[in-house]
């Protein structure tokens, strides 16, 4: 992994193609989806500084320092898990 993805530039540095940005965002999301179903985690702190690109766009999530394990009977989490952070 080279980059993280906050830089939002190649290593050029000229602006991600959107086909890039897609490929990022649907590796993301299929990581995303495995933690929550298969260990039953929330990753706490997604960002663009804890997602590292490889030089083909190749997306790996990082900083797994909040994550939390979700109660299998009611899918909840805990209130706040990053403390400067909070998505709408």
């Amino acid at each position: 992994m080279t980059s993280n993805a906050g830089s939002k530039t190649s290593s050029g540095g000229k602006p991600l193609h959107w086909t890039s940005c897609l490929k990022i965002a649907e590796d993301l999301a299929t990581g995303l989806l495995y933690i929550h179903q298969n260990p039953g985690m929330t990753h706490g702190n997604l960002k663009s500084s804890n997602v590292l690109l490889g030089s083909d766009f190749e997306s790996c999530l990082t900083d797994y320092g909040l994550t939390v394990f979700l109660n299998p009977d009611t899918m909840e989490e805990p209130s706040a898990t990053s403390f400067f952070y909070r998505a709408p």
